[in-house]
């Protein structure tokens, strides 16, 4: 569960980031475009030439597309403009994690892989494990396995890079609401009646200089058939981080000034031809100066 901290934040600095696209409208390839779209590598490619730029960039745009279909949709760009931005307030290296538990180095991470590297579990490894161990084994191989489930996108049993970051950090993807839905009641739902009370709901917070205005939110934005209690899909509304309406109108934006055929998707082929929507370079930072100057 991520702290309320992060909560509060996110949205902010979201809106702040993207939010002159649809208050007073960006130019294509401004600034805040380039900032979505690459995250905390922003930086790295504004100090590179242009040849270069666009070489990193046709690299880049076929991992976007989840599915590899040879599109990349609007809900495919949504994550990785999610991902992107948030990964910027991220400590954990996600994408050296996935290396290290890749063992054969193909860029997709299976359920036996991940359970022998990370747990250290093979067929035979929990012979000799006591009773406690495996029952703390059960737990949290069943919690991996609900998470596996959702986040396998593509639906073929096996994790690429970007289906593991929504794996290891389900609070940040709209796709994972369900799975942190019942893990949040599953956790705090302390009589078992498949609901979080008021109490629980606080617990969960566990913020109470906070207290007075969690009870108001809780009674005025989430329990919405006002029965005292929160249903899966009230705590679902709760636990969906508000910054993800934002990431959709940043995706349909981008689309909408780089698909040069009008099909509602991008191809590596149109990423490139619009390069200048998506990185920057040396001369995209000369040109602003310029302009700046004059």
């Amino acid at each position: 569960m991520y702290r309320r901290s992060t909560v509060l934040f996110l949205p902010l600095v979201f809106c702040t980031m993207i939010g002159g696209i649809f208050g007073g409208g960006l130019r294509p390839g401004s600034d805040e475009h380039h900032k979505a779209f690459l995250g905390k590598l922003k930086d790295e490619y504004d100090h590179l030439s242009v040849e270069e730029s666009v070489r990193r960039l046709r690299l880049l745009a076929p991992h976007i597309d989840m599915n590899k279909d040879g599109f990349i949709s609007s809900k495919e760009l949504q994550i990785w403009v999610r991902d992107k931005y948030t990964s910027i307030l991220d400590s954990e290296d996600i994408d050296f994690k996935f290396r290290e538990l890749d063992i054969h180095f193909d860029n997709s991470l299976t359920w036996d892989e991940y359970t022998e590297r990370y747990y250290g579990l093979n067929n035979t490894a929990s012979d000799g494990l006591s009773k406690e161990i495996k029952e703390n084994f059960k737990e949290y191989l069943a919690r991996d396995q609900r998470r596996w489930k959702y986040a396998d996108i593509d639906e073929d049993g096996a994790l690429n890079l970007e289906e593991f970051h929504m794996f290891s950090k389900p609070t940040k993807y709209a796709e994972m609401v369900d799975v942190v839905a019942y893990e949040e009641i599953e956790h705090y739902d302390i009589n078992k009646d498949g609901f979080l009370s008021l109490e629980e709901y606080l617990k969960a917070i566990a913020m109470p200089a906070m207290r007075p205005l969690d009870e108001k939110k809780f009674h005025e934005e989430y329990d919405l058939d006002k029965d005292g209690r929160l249903n899966k899909d009230e705590v679902k509304l709760w636990k969906t981080p508000k910054f993800f309406d934002q990431a959709e109108l940043e995706a349909k934006e981008l689309i909408r000034i780089a698909d040069d055929d009008q099909d509602g998707k991008l191809t590596v082929k149109e990423i490139v031809h619009n390069h200048f929507v998506f990185v920057g370079s040396k001369a995209t930072i000369s040109g602003t100066m310029l302009h700046d100057e004059f």
